[in-house]
């Protein structure tokens, strides 16, 4: 199996985190859950940034992928990055998490899929496209979301996970996979109890 998440350090001597992408985190029997909303509700005090992670489950507000989002969120990332007043960098620092868990369109698919992302241009790959790239040349000294993806990793590196992760990656990656799987061990299992019940009748005679 592969490790999930990695410990880096940067060049300023911070540990980040990098994360696999969703499907990776997946396998080891982690939940995503979308919260929040992207209409106007005053009812609703969901952040953008309330990303978190606790017994297996990650919580995400759901966003909207329209025209300007791309341009929107490298103008506020490049004024955090250069502006002389004291401002914590949040949207750089959900950029690079978000980087990190959007590997391929098959991330975006299932985040839309689950309404976490609402998408209103481009094709799955497109917006995977715009993640990876968004935290090019991104420095992040204090990361925001250290809490979460250390959590995350106590929970990957869990033995339970560990397993479930390696079973779904080798035996459960396609349907045609997982049926053949299923019929083998229902095959293993009548031929166990076939052996049994010949034993035992063989020792009732």
């Amino acid at each position: 199996m592969h490790q999930l998440c990695d410990h880096i350090q940067s060049k300023y001597g911070v540990t980040k985190i990098k994360s696999k992408s969703l499907y990776t985190n997946i396998e080891a029997g982690v939940s995503f859950l979308k919260i929040g909303s992207v209409e106007d509700n005053v009812e609703d005090k969901t952040s953008l940034f309330d990303i978190t992670f606790e017994k297996g489950l990650m919580k995400i507000p759901c966003f909207a992928i329209e025209d300007t989002m791309e341009t929107f969120m490298r103008n506020m990332i490049a004024f955090e990055q250069h502006t002389s007043k004291k401002l914590y960098p949040f949207f750089s620092n959900y950029a690079h998490l978000m980087t990190q868990l959007i590997g391929s369109h098959r991330d975006v698919n299932f985040l839309r899929q689950n309404k976490i992302i609402l998408k209103d241009i481009g094709d799955d790959k497109q917006v995977a496209n715009i993640f990876k790239k968004l935290s090019d040349g991104v420095a992040i000294k204090d990361f925001y979301y250290q809490k979460e993806c250390s959590n995350l990793i106590q929970h990957c590196e869990k033995p339970w996970s560990q397993m479930m992760a390696s079973l779904k990656h080798n035996y459960f990656q396609s349907p045609w996979a997982g049926a053949s799987t299923v019929a083998a061990i229902t095959l293993l299992v009548l031929t166990v109890i076939q052996t049994i019940l010949a034993f035992t009748s063989y020792l009732n005679k």
